[in-house]
């Protein structure tokens, strides 16, 4: 009995070493790195592993299993990639889920989850906003009645096989084939991913394997890792439309080029902001598109004479859009303002502010439902469309005052918006009207907002300045909110609807009183920023526009060279041939002007 066991166990050991010595690599070499391969060959891939492996002694096990079916849609005009969102309803395992997402629309996995709901995978989008769940809300406020569009469908299958070796440690190698169906195209499109996350020991059976299945099947080392952009990049899904205002400008661009690209980033801006503001989670996502559209047509007028009429007329629309905006704005500076007085007051006195509060927020609800028609109208659609067609169309080259330098045109432009800022300012009484007031506060902002659009061509100074200027309008527009709170306050406190009680009628009255003090307050201050406006940073700024708006100096004369030989230098000067006089470029008429002051 003894002899048998020891015998079989002479046996196992020179097995052991038989294979030890056909394979050195398999001990002697430290395990490689993790690798993916990918392909095109589908299925193939899979089949072929499991019947090499199965062929080399290695006992094939699948461990996981799981497909994904996701299809991303869109409006027609492309509402949530112009805002930077994706909508996708997404299926794994059988459950289903719909999720309005941030980022691209051909990354396959998003920034981040705006907000997700479980869905059945039969509903269609359209039927999933009529739903009257808090997604079926979202999507009616987001999309309003557009229809959806799909875009592309993306089925995943994802399995995880086990290889068990005798000698070895257990592999997991993970078979991943993705297809993709792009709603323009009938053929859709496959990629395979075979990943090893434990790496295979160069020249083992399993690395052997891998080998001739590479081979086979013509599979290629991937450079990117699954989760990222990349292979959306290999499925060749659709990309999206490139943002507006990224043209690399150059050193010295063109008015029209500077113009474009300052209504591009804009535009982009108040296109991103969007979907926050529709959504209404976020009070500054209204504030910020507000601004973004303050600017774009700030930049309008401002470089008005060298934009085509298709541009320009797209002031009057985004002044709609803007107004559109404006109640809801009101109420949300006012709302914000009343909790900051109530965090102050005692818990007593806060029991008759609370009453104005929820009015109030009453109030913008009700203007909030005013506003998402508007934006849901053909109107809005149509100025959207209209601006991304004119700004992606680029600067007409027939329009002559657009060839111009913008370092020659804008700094007079700037120039004459600082000087009617400081006019209006130094008139400015104690005793002013609001209207004088406001007046002054859209001079401040049109030169404020020019000064963002021309940082590029002045850098800090123009960005140091604007900071400056940034002091003046806010408190400008302090005293704008003050006396708006004021006039609404006062009606509330006259109207019978709703009947207010004692207590809040006198809160409603002590906090009247708090805004008519503040603006006063604001009012004493803003000559003060004004004269601060022709200080040391203004003549830093105007210093570097002078400096950029003066023509080149032409290349100066080379002095004459002066002949050694003194027989060269005893002949005549001009024997046969003309004397060489340095060719100096001609300086364009935009070029040899320069601002009346800065």
């Amino acid at each position: 009995m003894f002899a048998y066991l020891a015998a079989r166990k002479r046996r196992s050991v020179i097995q052991r070493l038989d294979r030890i010595s056909l394979e050195p690599a398999a001990t002697g070499a430290p395990p490689a790195a993790p690798c993916t391969l990918e392909g095109d060959s589908g299925a193939r891939v899979a089949e072929l592993l499991v019947r090499e492996a199965a062929a080399s002694g290695f006992a094939v096990e699948m461990a996981e299993r799981h497909i994904t079916v996701e299809s991303r849609y869109d409006t027609e005009a492309g509402m949530f990639e112009r805002a930077g969102l994706t909508f996708a309803v997404r299926s794994i395992d059988g459950l289903a889920t719909a999720a309005i997402e941030r980022g691209a629309p051909n990354v396959l996995i998003p920034a981040a989850t705006v907000f997700q709901g479980y869905v059945t995978p039969l509903h269609s989008p359209s039927e999933l906003r009529d739903r009257g769940d808090a997604l079926g809300k979202r999507l009616r406020i987001l999309v309003g009645a557009r229809s959806f569009k799909l875009r592309w469908t993306l089925h995943s299958l994802k399995t995880v096989y086990r290889l068990r070796d005798r000698l070895g440690p257990e592999t997991r190698v993970e078979f991943d084939e993705y297809t993709v169906t792009v709603a323009e195209e009938e053929r859709p499109r496959t990629v395979v991913r075979l990943t090893l996350p434990e790496g295979v020991a160069p020249g083992s059976r399993l690395g052997a394997v891998l080998d001739q299945v590479q081979a086979a099947c013509g599979l290629r080392t991937a450079e990117r890792a699954p989760e990222s952009d990349g292979l959306a990049t290999l499925l060749g899904l659709p990309s999206p439309a490139p943002e507006f205002g990224a043209a690399d400008l150059g050193s010295d661009p063109p008015v029209a080029a500077l113009a474009y690209a300052v209504l591009g980033r804009h535009f982009q801006e108040m296109l991103r902001r969007e979907p926050g503001t529709r959504l209404g989670d976020d009070v500054e996502e209204l504030h910020r598109m507000r601004v973004a559209i303050r600017k774009l047509r700030a930049t309008i007028k401002l470089f008005g004479a060298c934009l085509p009429a298709r541009v320009t007329e797209l002031r009057r629309g985004f002044r709609w859009i803007a107004r559109a905006l404006a109640p809801v704005r009101d109420l949300d500076v006012q709302i914000l303002q009343l909790r900051a007085w109530e965090a102050e007051l005692p818990y007593r006195d806060r029991l008759g502010l609370r009453p104005v509060i929820e009015l109030m927020l009453r109030r913008r609800e009700r203007a909030r439902l005013r506003m998402l028609p508007l934006l849901d109208s053909e109107r809005f659609d149509n100025i959207i469309a209209h601006a991304s067609a004119a700004l992606r169309a680029g600067p007409p080259a027939n329009l002559r005052p657009a060839q111009f330098r913008a370092a020659a045109i804008v700094p007079a432009l700037i120039d004459k918006l600082q000087r009617k800022v400081l006019r209006d300012g130094g008139r400015l009484a104690p005793s002013a009207p609001p209207e004088r007031c406001h007046a002054l506060r859209l001079r401040a902002k049109a030169l404020r907002y020019a000064l963002d659009g021309s940082d590029y061509l002045f850098g800090e100074p123009a960005r140091r300045y604007a900071r400056q200027l940034a002091r003046l309008q806010e408190a400008l527009g302090q005293h704008r909110d003050a006396i708006i709170a004021v006039a609404r306050l006062r009606a509330l406190a006259a109207s019978k609807r709703p009947k207010l009680s004692n207590a809040t009628a006198f809160t409603v009255g002590v906090f009247t009183e708090r805004y008519t003090q503040k603006a006063s307050a604001l009012l004493r201050r803003i000559p003060r920023e004004v004269r601060k406006l022709e200080g040391k940073r203004w003549r830093r700024l105007a210093k570097t526009m002078r400096a950029l708006a003066a023509p080149a100096p032409p290349p100066a004369l080379a002095p004459p060279l002066v002949p050694t030989d003194p027989a060269a230098a005893a002949a005549p000067a001009a024997q046969d041939q003309p004397p060489i006089v340095p060719a100096v470029a001609a300086v364009s008429p935009a070029q040899s002007e320069s601002p009346q002051r800065v």
